[in-house]
């Protein structure tokens, strides 16, 4: 197996295209989990709209996974502060995380999850939250892998 030229780095502004494409990839990826997850029409503009907050806001940041200058991966992460009830450390949520279908299980996911614990810690973090899609099996077991365990389960009901 060859190895892979991994660069992982922060996003800017120039990324932006490129970033909204892998982004929309994985919306359409958990469209296909469920029926319930329909993208909608609007969902690019929303997706360049939310990745230019998230690159230009201080307590957030992107993280790009580039093979051949190509990015492949991002994960975004949130800073969130202190608990306003419970003595809990500061907390910073994952909020997104993806690797292009033909990418996945080659590390990269993990280098990604490196980077954002790193910037994590350099910012006074103590404690990492994140939300996982329950018929993601895959995304379920990289957690687990990755360290993390389920602490609260979010639940939901559709009415009508």
């Amino acid at each position: 197996m060859e190895k892979l030229n991994i660069v992982i780095r922060v996003a800017n502004f120039e990324d932006l295209e490129e970033i909204v494409g892998v982004r929309m990839d994985n919306a359409i990826y958990h469209a296909n989990l469920s029926e319930a997850y329909k993208v909608k029409k609007e969902a690019y503009s929303f997706m360049e709209k939310h990745s230019k907050m998230m690159i230009s806001n201080e307590n957030s940041i992107i993280f790009l996974a580039e093979i051949n200058k190509k990015i492949v991966g991002y994960a975004i992460g949130i800073l969130k502060g202190q608990h306003p009830i419970f003595e809990l450390p500061k907390i910073a949520f994952i909020e997104d995380i993806f690797i292009s279908i033909d990418h996945q299980n080659k590390g990269i996911g993990k280098e990604l999850i490196k980077a954002l614990q790193s910037w994590f810690k350099k910012t006074g973090v103590g404690r990492i939250e994140l939300k996982v899609f329950n018929l993601n099996k895959n995304g379920i077991q990289f957690w687990e892998k990755m360290g993390f365990n389920c602490d609260m389960l979010g639940m939901t009901k559709s009415i009508k």
